[in-house]
């Protein structure tokens, strides 16, 4: 199912009518908008109870930081970054975020990471090492990672929720793929 393009000339007019205090532009972007946020967050906690209250989080954070975004032609991507950090941080503070051995271990086999001691600790359960990896790459790459092994989306569905084409979202994960394996071999 593609997902509509936005018109981001037209998002921009918006943005900059919210920058004057037009509830009335806030509103219509709220609803040009809406649709992608509630199944990008329905998607990321699979949770109904949790989408809805990640959606309202999101549109109250746009709306309290909207006259911080420099550039209004990046509406989209900023939106995109609310909404994944107020999933990521909602997954966790539920504990409804914690990979299972067969997403720990699709992500060391992906990256072509032999065995070895971290591999086994890994199988045995041990998170907290690969979770320190991942939390010391790069914001996009940590995006990238989670999503695609944490909340197994398709990359096509990572790239799309973070506003990238497909090339964008495959060369993002293939860094973050060959940082962590640096990290391992280090």
């Amino acid at each position: 199912m593609a997902m509509k393009q936005y018109d981001h000339q037209y998002i921009a007019e918006l943005v900059r009518r919210c920058w004057n205090n037009d509830s009335d532009a806030f509103a219509e972007l709220y609803g040009y908008t809406y649709d992608k946020v509630r199944l990008f967050c329905l998607g990321y906690l699979h949770d109904e109870e949790l989408a809805k209250d990640a959606v309202q989080e999101v549109y109250i954070t746009v709306f309290r930081r909207i006259s911080t975004l420099s550039d209004p032609q990046l509406f989209i991507a900023w939106l995109n970054r609310i909404a994944f950090h107020t999933c990521y941080d909602m997954a966790h503070s539920t504990d409804r975020a914690d990979p299972t051995d067969d997403a720990l271990l699709s992500l060391f086999q992906d990256s072509r990471i032999d065995s070895n001691p971290e591999t086994l600790s890994v199988e045995r359960g041990d998170h907290q090492y690969l979770q320190r990896m991942i939390s010391s790459l790069p914001e996009l790459e940590k995006e990238v990672i989670h999503l695609r092994y944490f909340r197994s989306m398709k990359l096509e569905d990572v790239a799309d929720s973070l506003g990238f084409s497909l090339s964008t979202a495959k060369r993002t994960l293939r860094s973050a793929q060959k940082h962590l394996k640096e990290k391992l071999a280090g």
